[in-house]
């Protein structure tokens, strides 16, 4: 373990983004909460729809509003000739991206390349269907944190993985040429689980005591316009029936908003909700230009 005081402010003022020789945990940072864990997506031009464009930045912005001094990546491929805007408008939220010469947003050939982008000991990798809930550390993995890979569910393809960066980059050359099914196996042979609270499913109804760290909209088309509209109301009342569904919802309008997002969102996930267009951006702009907080009622 690292117990020297000296090697974990290092850490610390490199946010992270180093290793260390002699154990996997930090004791300090149970009480020292600066020891953040970079988060890393992967994103592919090729296989990305619109929704998940849009979801990638609406989790960004979660990442920077509850863990503001965390480091961001992207692994990015990028068609020839594209021209994406998103690769700029990451780089003006301070996010560092990566360009990658395979493709497959979210596949497990992608998550296993980024040991060639970064020296961490470890990383949260995140699906761009998630949302950042509430402020985290290294601390919240606890003192014996994966010596591997950890995730939740029985998923061949979690949204949330938590990856130990040494363990990955000695494994890239035995994974050489193997496909995303053989990747995961011999991933899933030696990795453990995370705490509850990391991806919790949206539709999940409140019973921890702890905060929803991170909520998983799943790897679908995610139609949270319609959950939006279903749960506005009932937050709207005080007592609210489900806290971490009603500052969800209040967070993506608010986010959407300060963005100048609400537009684009609402272009592209109405299809297939029970939401039309004006109803969507009338929706967002009330809940975002709330004067209530709706936590506050909960």
């Amino acid at each position: 373990r690292c117990t020297t005081s000296w090697s974990a402010l290092q850490i610390a003022l490199r946010n992270s983004e180093t290793t260390w020789y002699n154990g996997r945990s930090i004791p300090m940072a149970d009480f020292i909460k600066i020891f953040y864990v970079p988060v890393v997506y992967t994103y592919s031009e090729a296989t990305a729809s619109k929704s998940d464009l849009h979801m990638l930045q609406l989790s960004v912005l979660s990442v920077k509003q509850h863990i503001g001094n965390g480091a961001i990546h992207v692994v990015y491929y990028q068609q020839e000739g594209s021209g994406s805007p998103l690769v700029s408008w990451l780089h003006e939220h301070d996010v560092t991206v990566h360009l990658e010469a395979s493709d497959g947003t979210g596949s497990w050939g992608m998550r296993s390349d980024i040991p060639k982008y970064l020296d961490a000991e470890y990383v949260l990798w995140l699906h761009p269907n998630t949302m950042v809930m509430d402020h985290f550390t290294i601390a919240d993995f606890g003192l014996e944190i994966t010596p591997a890979l950890a995730w939740n569910g029985d998923t061949t393809n979690p949204s949330v993985v938590l990856m130990h960066v040494p363990y990955v980059r000695e494994s890239m050359v035995e994974l050489e040429g193997k496909n995303d099914e053989e990747i995961y196996n011999f991933f899933e042979a030696s990795r453990t689980h995370l705490d509850s609270s990391f991806a919790v499913a949206e539709d999940q109804e409140e019973g921890e005591e702890n905060k929803i760290k991170i909520v998983d909209f799943g790897q679908k088309e995610p139609h949270f316009l319609d959950f939006i509209a279903k749960e506005k109301d009932k937050c709207r009342k005080a007592p609210c029936q489900n806290r971490n569904k009603c500052v969800l919802v209040q967070q993506i309008a608010r986010l959407a908003d300060k963005e100048f997002l609400v537009f684009p969102l609402c272009e592209n996930f109405v299809h297939g909700t029970n939401t039309n267009k004006q109803d969507c951006v009338y929706l967002l702009r009330d809940l975002s230009s709330s004067r209530t907080r709706v936590d506050s009622m909960c």
